[in-house]
């Protein structure tokens, strides 16, 4: 299941470290659920996807050129409480989590980090007047106290630490950040990072549309009639 990328010149699923061999005139890019497959429709706005490598691409219109989305690709392992273990030991890999939108599951899935809640609405009013989120240092910290949750990762009293707009949670040997992902293709999700995004379980298009998008809190899914009380 994922996206396949297929050189017909050989016949051959492209594997490589080199952005060229995507975009050779002979690939061919497949989408397959697990039932069947069909030709890869290039979407008409900014999207980021992952491949059956677990590789993040960024696919642009305005160039219709695919490129990396990142030098390196963070993985992460998603909890159902929208906290993302993230599975990196190198510290300096994990402050470069500010400058990141998207992990990746080891099942390929595209999970989105998400901006501390506080910072929400901050964010929401940047994106809507430049469509671009400030940093602060990485260094200027507050440090806050994390209650615990049944059936959640982050364990009593642990300490939470927010940097540049993200909560991050020191558990044992690890770190977790909020995150959100699909379940799957057939009911998307909607999130806000730097951008706000429509994702679905292995990719995320970026909303360009002027307008309101009512979004239920709970599901993060689009809002429907009977969502509202009679």
């Amino acid at each position: 299941m994922g996206i396949y990328f297929i050189n017909t010149a050989y016949n051959t699923l492209v594997k490589s470290n080199n952005i060229e061999d995507y975009n050779d005139r002979y690939i061919k890019i497949f989408y397959c659920n697990g039932n069947y497959c069909k030709p890869w429709e290039k979407p008409e706005v900014v999207t980021y996807f992952s491949n059956t490598f677990n590789k993040i691409f960024k696919y642009d219109p305005y160039y219709d050129k695919i490129s990396f989305a990142y030098e390196y690709d963070l993985k992460c392992t998603y909890n159902s409480n929208n906290y993302c273990v993230i599975d990196e030991k190198d510290e300096e890999k994990i402050k470069e989590i500010d400058d990141r939108e998207f992990c990746v599951t080891n099942d390929g899935e595209l999970v989105l980090i998400l901006l501390s809640k506080d910072e929400t609405k901050e964010s929401l009013s940047l994106h809507q007047h430049q469509n671009q989120r400030q940093y602060r240092h990485f260094n200027d910290t507050k440090i806050i106290r994390a209650t615990s949750n049944e059936n959640s990762y982050i364990s009593s009293s642990k300490e939470t630490t927010t940097k540049n707009n993200r909560t991050y949670i020191k558990n044992e040997d690890n770190f977790l950040v909020e995150c959100m992902k699909a379940k799957n293709d057939d009911e998307p999700i909607y999130g806000l990072a730097k951008h706000f995004y429509k994702l679905d379980l292995k990719s995320a298009k970026i909303i360009s549309n002027s307008g309101h998008y009512i979004v239920n809190s709970s599901t993060n899914k689009a809002i429907n009639n009977k969502d509202f009380k009679k």
